[in-house]
């Protein structure tokens, strides 16, 4: 049995338009939702990391797509937000420098005294390089930190040599004179960096909803899983017709390489305890929230739902 009843639902999905969010679009080139019946509308967003709150809080969204984080601050519709399905389970940020002949291999201890601009669209990208930093025992006081670039000025400033190293997202990293030499990943750990949420509310009214919502998810996952890059890069085509095939083929071995996508739908607690702990610790939370109630959904998040993905 796939769904509880015969009656279609509609979600409206509110989203970033990036290739870390693939199974948003596998869901849909696979038709995943319809086998749902669900009638989904994807709502491109370009504004600010705060509107994406905004847009399911102000009721203009069911769903959006976005960091943990914003489910737990206690600031913007404060307790109004819970996880539905998990989308991508590690940091995107990597650490570039421009690609010279002569650079040896990159140590953590090589960013003391060295200048890095990390980007600052979104917080989360410098809470996860501060516990970086912090793991490998490089202080913040031995690094030169820039803040308030766009991504294209940071790309600009390390290709001109006015900078030694940059913070971006694998795809902003893909240059053919940037070389990748540290992901955050490898350092932090599996953490809830991009989840579905919707508002409580809403989840308890009509929780068959974002069962159907959470199973098609799945569906998309487990599809992802058992297919080859080239098959994933061919179906979401259409969502990111300004990729040509071999960059997006490449954005999508590196994250796969990173494990960046979940093989089950469900944000798991002990990670999302941890990246808790991490907002806490850098400044992005005043303090910790219980998660036993946050990841709650229809008995505790987590859980496989009757019927099944």
């Amino acid at each position: 049995m796939t769904v509880d009843d015969g009656r279609k639902r509609q979600l409206r999905i509110t989203s970033f338009r990036h290739f870390a969010y693939l199974p948003l679009f596998v869901a849909l080139g696979i038709k995943a939702f319809q086998v749902e019946q669900l009638e989904i509308s994807v709502v491109e967003h370009n504004g600010s990391w705060s509107g994406l709150i905004e847009a399911v809080g102000g009721r203009a969204s069911d769903v959006m797509l976005g960091n943990l984080w914003f489910a737990l601050q206690q600031t913007r519709h404060a307790n109004a937000l819970a996880p539905v399905a998990h989308c991508m389970q590690q940091c995107r940020s990597v650490v570039v420098r421009r690609r010279v002949e002569t650079d040896g291999p990159f140590d953590w201890m090589d960013l003391q005294g060295s200048s890095i601009i990390v980007q600052s669209d979104v917080p989360t990208p410098w809470v996860a390089f501060r516990q970086s930093l912090a793991l490998h025992a490089v202080s913040l006081d031995m690094v030169r930190v820039l803040v308030g670039h766009t991504a294209r000025e940071a790309v600009e400033d390390v290709l001109s040599g006015a900078v030694d190293y940059v913070l971006l997202d694998v795809e902003r990293a893909q240059h053919q004179d940037l070389e990748e030499v540290a992901a955050l990943a490898d350092t932090l750990g599996p953490v809830p960096w991009s989840v579905f949420m919707a508002r409580t509310s809403d989840i308890q009214s009509d929780p068959e909803r974002y069962w159907r919502f959470q199973r098609a998810i799945g569906r998309a996952l487990d599809w992802m899983s058992g297919n080859q890059t080239g098959d994933i890069a061919a179906l979401v085509r259409p969502w990111f017709p300004y990729a040509d095939v071999p960059t997006t083929i490449k954005i999508i071995e590196r994250y796969r390489a990173l494990h960046a996508w979940p093989i089950q739908p469900q944000v798991q607690i002990d990670d999302a305890r941890r990246w808790q702990d991490i907002l806490v610790r850098w400044g992005l939370m005043l303090a910790a929230v219980p998660l036993d109630g946050l990841l709650t959904f229809g008995g505790r998040f987590g859980e496989p739902h009757g019927g099944g993905i």
